[in-house]
């Protein structure tokens, strides 16, 4: 595949194609269904407290090995490259996932043009200019951006209580407060900000952020927080470990191009950045993104506790998530096929 790239002023855009803030095609169309999809018909709201989970147990909440997002995912994405060891594996399925958002972006034909990585160290002019102006990118196309996301971890650790020796009843508090963003209009997927405090046997906190996927399904409340007790028997040691009711995802950001107007008769589109016009073939840009978190599609609750506790002169457990290993393993099942292609 012969990859293409040309730069040209705006002003001799505009005079050529008009306007192009607004894309061609069916793109209203295509923004009234990302605002109706931010509140689905489906979702309902949960005022359930923060879980107690057994050590060991699964919650049963789905966390996807793949996920899509409407919008930009908040993670990570400057100076993340193309070669980080995070993104090695691609999950196969994942271009599926970004069809709910766009079908007609990753179909045969563009998938055929296939995709160009954007990153720091890209030194093509025309990628260094969407690089360099990539949040102005999100902001002025928020309907063309869209998240294609491989699970890392399930249930990332967030907080944990001091250790306590055994015999002692330590009483607790976790709270949570999130702040919702219901529109994408600024680029970013729906999400917001999440904080979780812990409190009892040392004060720790966490402030972070999280993602909706295509799927999700609940909205956490405002607000929640739940008292108890963790009672450790003589010569025990225990802790509360609390965890994000989600994932972390590693993946990238498309910008498909399959519903830019068309530049000439040879099949080139072309769109406006940073005073410059942009014309290509390929079907998609991707930005390397990590470290998102992506709320469970079905989950009550933004975090879940639980209550460790380890008999005297062995060690304490660490503070990775467990679950059963036949779930573990069929949820980490390897697949041999790769995604979409990308240069």
């Amino acid at each position: 595949m012969s990859v293409t790239f040309s730069i040209m002023d705006e002003e001799e855009a505009v005079r050529l194609h008009g306007d192009l803030s607004r894309t061609v095609g069916d793109s209203d169309e295509l923004h009234a269904h990302h605002e109706q999809e931010v509140e689905p018909a489906h979702t309902h709201s949960h005022d359930d407290t923060i879980p107690l989970v057994r050590s060991g147990a699964d919650p049963g909440y789905d966390i996807p090995l793949e996920v899509g997002t409407r919008g930009m995912p908040r993670g990570t994405w400057r100076n993340v490259s193309r070669n980080d060891a995070s993104l090695k594996y691609r999950c196969p399925q994942h271009w599926q996932e970004l069809t709910r958002v766009c079908t007609i972006c990753f179909g045969a034909a563009e998938v055929a043009r296939g995709g160009t990585i954007v990153d720091f160290q890209s030194t093509n002019e025309t990628l260094r200019i969407l690089y360099n102006n990539f949040e102005t990118l999100i902001r002025t196309y928020p309907e063309h951006i869209m998240g294609g996301l491989c699970r890392s971890v399930r249930y990332p650790h967030r907080v944990s209580t001091d250790t306590a020796q055994g015999s002692t009843t330590v009483t607790y508090s976790v709270s949570h407060e999130v702040s919702h963003s219901n529109s994408i209009t600024s680029g970013y997927s729906v999400g917001g900000g999440l904080s979780l405090r812990l409190g009892g046997l040392g004060e720790a906190s966490f402030s972070g952020s999280y993602s909706h996927s295509t799927t999700n399904g609940t909205t956490w409340g405002s607000t929640s927080s739940v008292s108890s007790d963790l009672q450790i028997p003589d010569r025990q040691w225990g802790r509360i470990d609390v965890y994000a009711t989600g994932g972390t995802y590693n993946g990238f950001l498309y910008f498909p191009m399959a519903r830019f107007p068309r530049h000439d008769n040879n099949g080139n589109r072309c769109f406006n950045i940073g005073n410059r016009h942009i014309i290509t073939n390929v079907g998609f840009f991707a930005f390397p993104v990590k470290d998102a978190f992506v709320k469970s599609p079905n989950s009550p609750s933004p975090a879940i506790r639980m209550q460790r506790v380890w008999t005297n002169g062995t060690p304490a457990p660490g503070t990775q998530f467990s679950m059963p290993l036949a779930a573990r393993d069929a949820a980490e099942e390897e697949h041999e096929h790769e995604g979409l292609p990308l240069e």
